[in-house]
């Protein structure tokens, strides 16, 4: 084998190791890399605070563990908080200020899919099953949030194990722990990968995004959706601009300014790096043009903080080498230019700089290229090689 053949191939050797063990360098204290956790706003404590997820490598990890996040310190630590609901991902979550905590329900774990409903009371910071009657089907990855006009948590959609995806629409009364099914005589597609916001100047209950399947082909949403939950129904409200169609976006609302944040998200054959922000009022887009952004991503973790005006996004996972991440970004959104910069990095990368070549952050290339300059650089005694072992987490 030629020399330029051997170099070459030590070269894609390094950075494939180096590519591949990049999420666990991540994060050496905090958070795990990991996808589909989610974060929330926790006003009693004033807080964030985040749940579960998980990390796909060679065999699916799947998490139960708790974070807060620390904005002095710009870091995270962990909260032991004992019961609480099974390690599970892409579950549906809604703060309901009535209660002063949160509903959660659903998810997935390598147990199979899930439907428990739970509640979180963010004063003691407890955890209790709440065991209601009747539930909708097992299910993760669908549209969940709360009304506070009416009363309830709606659950839009999702997918398990079975084709076709979920269409249905649930709704929790938590004044007596009932779910019914509303059955209203329009929804939209069946749907998975949507997100869900209620937007409290106007009522509405929101829902942006989705992957859907009809004659055999794959589907993905851009238009708004709208519930009313008292009048049962559902309207499409045929928004022409805005981002692209896609599903997994990462979606939060700004309960300073009623305005909903959305960043990155996929289809087949794409994924974004896009941070758009849509108002309900005048049910129109604008494109924050941000001077840094994160690398393409989906489902991340991912709210806004009203104590500090900012979006805080964690982790989250790419196809360019199926790459999980487990970085901390904060978007800013008290800068007349909003902008986003990695959480506890003082010097921020440079501004939108490229990322190495697809599937390969760029110090995996350096590293790759080093190994080259050693082999090459003359030595007066034999050289040993080590072995490098790639930790997956």
């Amino acid at each position: 084998m030629s020399n330029a053949r051997t170099l070459a191939r030590l070269f894609l050797t390094v950075s494939l190791s180096v590519a591949a063990a990049a999420p666990a360098a991540l994060c050496s204290s905090g958070p795990s890399p990991r996808l589909a956790c989610r974060l929330v706003y926790d006003p009693v404590n004033e807080r964030l605070m985040m749940f579960g997820g998980m990390y796909e490598g060679s065999q699916a990890q799947v998490f139960g563990d708790t974070w807060i996040f620390d904005w002095g310190t710009e870091s995270w630590r962990l909260l032991e908080v004992e019961p609480h609901p099974s390690p599970r991902m892409d579950y549906g979550i809604a703060y309901v200020s009535e209660l002063e905590g949160f509903i959660l329900f659903g998810g997935w774990n390598t147990g199979g899919w899930l439907a428990d409903t739970w509640f979180y009371d963010c004063a003691s910071q407890t955890w209790t099953e709440l065991h209601p009657d009747v539930a909708p089907e097992a299910r993760n990855s669908f549209g969940f949030c709360c009304d506070e006009a009416n009363g309830v948590v709606v659950l839009y959609g999702g997918y398990t194990e079975a084709l076709p995806d979920m269409g249905d629409t649930w709704l929790y009364d938590y004044s007596t722990n009932t779910w019914t099914e509303a059955s209203p005589e329009v929804s939209p597609p069946a749907l998975y990968g949507c997100e869900m916001v209620y937007d409290q100047p106007t009522g509405a209950v929101l829902m942006f995004g989705g992957h859907y399947y009809e004659n055999d082909r794959d589907y993905f949403i851009r238009t708004v959706w709208e519930y009313d939950a008292a009048a049962n129904t559902w309207t499409d409200r045929q928004t022409q601009s805005g981002p692209s169609e896609r599903y997994w976006q990462n979606t939060a609302y700004n309960s300073q300014d009623g305005t909903v944040i959305i960043f990155g998200g996929r289809r087949l054959g794409s994924q974004y790096d896009d941070t758009w922000l849509y108002s309900p009022g005048s049910d129109s887009w604008a494109r924050i043009d941000a001077a840094h952004r994160p690398q393409a991503r989906f489902q991340s973790a991912f709210a806004y903080d009203p104590a500090h005006n900012a979006v805080l996004m964690f982790g989250g996972f790419t196809f360019q080498n199926r790459q999980v991440f487990g970085d901390t970004w904060i978007l800013d959104l008290s800068r007349e230019s909003p902008d986003w910069r990695l959480a506890g990095v003082a010097a921020q990368p440079e501004a939108n700089a490229p990322q190495g070549i697809e599937g390969f952050p760029p110090e995996a290339l350096l590293l790759g290229a080093l190994a080259v300059l050693l082999l090459l650089t003359p030595r007066s005694s034999p050289r040993v090689c080590r072995r490098i072992d790639v930790y997956d987490p």
